[in-house]
Formats: C-alpha cells, structure tokens, sequence
C-alpha cells in the first residue's frame, strides 16, 4: 500500500504575482485612474474652497456625490461586468471618464460639478 503525499499550493506573495505581466499592467493601470481621480476630487475641493469660497456644504456635496454611487451601485454593477468583455468594458470606461473629467473645466457651480462626479463614480 503506498501513500501520496498531496501536495499543497505554493502560495501567492506579492512578489509571485507582480511577476505575472497582466496583473502587473492592469494593477499599474488602475493605480494611475483612481490616483488620477483623487486628485481630480482634491482639485475640486480646493477650488471650491479657496477660489470660489464655498461653504462646507459644497464642499460636502461634491465628496458625497463622488462617494456615494460607488457605494450603492459598484455591487450591483459587479454583477453585470463579470458577464461583459472586461478589456473592451474598462477601455470604454476610461474614456467616459477621461471625457467627464474634461467636463469639469467648463463647469461653473458647485450643482454642475456635483453632477459631474455622480456620474463619474
């Protein structure tokens, strides 16, 4: 009677998967759009408050609108996106949002601004 041994993953570590290039790009990539988006967000804040001397209502509006739709929809949205070509699906999205980001240089109130971001989020 003889006995195999299982034997066991390797497990993962970063360094193991910063190896694999596809992840490696994709990490990079999404590293740089939500970055991208933060700074768009603090901009934002800081034109409100200092160039346009918003009150902390505004500046509470614009965070939330940012904030909240990735709250609510991103678990819904989950759902859909695991059915759809991811390549095809985050190439469009990123120009939509490059398109909306442009958007916010032609805004003038704290509403357009707001609506902006919910939808960008």
């Amino acid at each position: 009677m003889t006995s195999s041994a299982a034997t066991s993953p390797t497990p993962y570590t970063l360094k193991t998967i910063l190896k694999f290039k596809p992840f490696r790009t994709l990490w990079l990539a999404q590293f740089v759009s939500i970055f991208g988006d933060f700074l768009a967000l603090f901009g934002v804040i800081s034109l409100i408050t200092f160039r346009w001397h918003g009150t902390p209502v505004q500046v509470t509006t614009v965070t939330i609108a940012f904030v909240l739709p990735m709250a609510i929809i991103s678990p819904i949205a989950g759902v859909f996106v695991d059915h759809w070509n991811v390549k095809r699906l985050m190439i469009a999205s990123d120009l939509i949002r490059a398109g909306l980001i442009l958007m916010l240089v032609f805004a003038h109130s704290v509403t357009q601004i707001a609506a902006i971001f919910i939808v960008l989020s």
